[in-house]
């Protein structure tokens, strides 16, 4: 009905459509079974069968609509679901563990970036056991900087909380926000101004990544808080009236 072209398009811009599928397995089996470590076992499974399908995929450049880099990352929602499930992180932070952690990681990165790399947008995974590897160690790294930021630093880790608090305004409009940039780059250039409409970015070397971060991430704030702020004076009025 919608054409293969319609269909990838319309893959490609649900991204977080892995965590609803994850979420839905789970709602299935657990109808089916209410053991949860069993629950989770068969995730397990699922996960890791997903994984090596996604590399496959990478390999032989089948892109199933769209749906190839899906398969690659289910595993990674369910390494997440682990970690929740078994507070690992919470046990982590006792005795600063998690910085140790963080500095091996670290390492790992440094070492796994000549010997391959990632890329989602395209599915490249390098190998399953690499994608798991470096992936788990970013994460890991990333914590370790937030607990550090949180613990030693209160301005920078109330920036940090403010801004996770409004994600989802950044995640619906960040591609909107770098239009701006967009503008700002055609006018500077002399460029065509259809070329505006370049997706996601139009200029992608030197310094031009910080100022797409920096918008990608203001405007959207700035819109949020606005529209919270009309919202509470429209309850105020109408609590008067």
């Amino acid at each position: 009905f919608l054409g293969v072209d319609r269909l990838e398009h319309l893959c490609h811009q649900l991204p977080y459509c892995t965590l609803s599928a994850c979420a839905f397995v789970d709602f299935i089996f657990g109808q089916i079974f209410r053991n949860k470590k069993r629950i989770l076992l068969i995730q397990g499974v699922i996960s890791i069968l997903l994984l090596l399908f996604g590399y496959y995929c990478d390999v032989t450049g089948n892109t199933l609509y769209g749906l190839n880099r899906e398969c690659s990352v289910y595993v990674l929602i369910y390494v997440g679901v682990i970690l929740k499930r078994y507070n690992i992180m919470e046990i982590l932070q006792q005795n600063m563990r998690i910085l140790y952690i963080a500095v091996v990681s670290l390492m790992i990165l440094c070492l796994g970036y000549h010997r391959g790399y990632i890329a989602l947008d395209g599915n490249h995974i390098e190998n399953p056991a690499f994608f798991l590897v470096m992936s788990c160690s970013g994460w890991f790294l990333l914590y370790g900087l937030s607990f550090l930021l949180e613990k030693y630093t209160r301005i920078a880790a109330s920036i940090f909380i403010y801004i996770s608090k409004h994600s989802v305004a950044i995640i619906a409009l960040h591609f909107l926000a770098f239009k701006i940039v967009n503008v700002c780059a055609v006018a500077l250039k002399g460029m065509p101004q259809y070329m505006i409409a370049a997706f996601p970015v139009l200029m992608t070397g030197g310094l031009w990544w910080l100022l797409y971060v920096t918008v990608g991430i203001a405007v959207p704030l700035c819109i949020d808080f606005n529209v919270r702020y009309v919202k509470g004076l429209m309850r105020k009025r109408e609590g008067k009236s």
